[in-house]
């Protein structure tokens, strides 16, 4: 039975009866921030390398039950964040065994008092059919909750499933709207998105200027596919005045992430001397890196320039084995170069 506290008048449980004559009693916030505070240092121990979940210290472990009880006391009050971290807890197997179902109760019970992260995580549970069956609807419909309240990454997936009719009947306008709200917080994905909508027409006016803005913000952020079509703009000078200094710059740092088309990229132009001195030895490096990917154009050039001595000591057994490598990718001048070297 609930009661007033006499000192602030918040209401309490009858668990603190007893004390509300004397004090006000530890209220469920107050209670969840300090077990919070506990819980970081506990995580920030595991992160460094200095523990694990499935075996803390004595001293982590007995802090880690304290953690889980004061969130579950607290989450049984009613208490939305103590609900979210709860579900996160049984979601990554923090102290207890993993489980989505459970995730998706306590998650479902903090999204029902209108946490925006927890209807964030229950729509991604509900669209892969975590611990729930698989429901793009109801994906959608926790998606629009979050994102109604400025959720960037909820904004982020509504566009995308406005984009690819995912739960809801495709609309590249509500797509580029709500990739939009995303994009102006700063989030990558939906800027590198918006950057494409705006490159391919859809949803709004066909306007490469406009592409080209959104794929630097998102490219500054880190985003090698982002790095990547930036360079092809400026290689080509769509929606940007051309530079291939820009280019190589942008490639490299795509590459530098491991981007195979902009290693290849890289590669072709420290073959061909633009922008930076011509080099066979900096271009082979970048080719191998490509090649080493899967890239059948890499795989092709790293045989000729082994066939050749381009940038590498020449070796037709090197070249026949890159030449093989493209050729069974389908690439035709790798079978047809493979054929004339292994002639009899």
């Amino acid at each position: 039975m609930a009661r007033a506290c006499r000192s602030c008048g918040s209401s309490v449980s009858s668990k603190y009866a007893p004390c509300v004559a004397n004090r006000c009693p530890p209220q469920p916030v107050i209670i969840f921030n300090e077990a919070l505070r506990r819980f970081l240092a506990i995580l920030q121990l595991v992160d460094r390398g200095d523990a694990s979940w499935s075996a803390l210290p004595v001293s982590a472990q007995e802090e880690l039950d304290a953690v889980i009880a004061a969130w579950k006391a607290t989450a049984a009050e009613g208490l939305a964040e103590a609900q979210f971290c709860f579900g996160i807890i049984y979601y990554e197997g923090f102290g207890v065994p993993k489980s989505d179902v459970e995730a998706v109760r306590w998650y479902k019970m903090a999204a029902d008092q209108g946490g925006d992260d927890a209807q964030y995580n229950l729509a991604i549970m509900s669209e892969e059919g975590r611990g729930v069956a698989q429901n793009h609807e109801e994906a959608f419909i926790w998606y629009r909750k979050a994102a109604e309240q400025g959720h960037a990454g909820a904004q982020f997936q509504l566009g995308f499933n406005f984009a690819n009719g995912l739960g809801v009947t495709e609309n590249d306008v509500e797509a580029v709207r709500w990739y939009k709200m995303a994009a102006d917080q700063g989030h990558a994905d939906a800027q590198f998105n918006l950057a494409i909508m705006s490159e391919e027409g859809r949803g709004v006016a066909q306007n490469h200027e406009e592409a080209f803005v959104w794929y630097r913000k998102a490219a500054e952020q880190g985003e090698a596919l982002a790095q990547f079509n930036l360079a092809i703009m400026s290689e080509e000078g769509r929606g940007v005045a051309q530079s291939y200094e820009e280019a190589f710059a942008w490639y490299r740092k795509a590459a530098e992430q491991g981007h195979a088309d902009a290693q290849f990229k890289l590669a072709i132009m420290s073959e061909e001397g633009r922008s930076v001195a011509q080099s066979y030895k900096e271009a082979f490096v970048w080719y191998r890196k490509a090649a080493e990917q899967g890239h059948a154009d890499a795989q092709f050039k790293i045989g000729f320039n082994f066939a050749n001595g381009l940038g590498v000591t020449q070796s037709d057994v090197e070249a026949v084995r890159w030449y093989k490598m493209a050729a069974d990718q389908g690439h035709a001048q790798a079978l047809i170069n493979l054929g004339l070297l292994t002639k009899v």
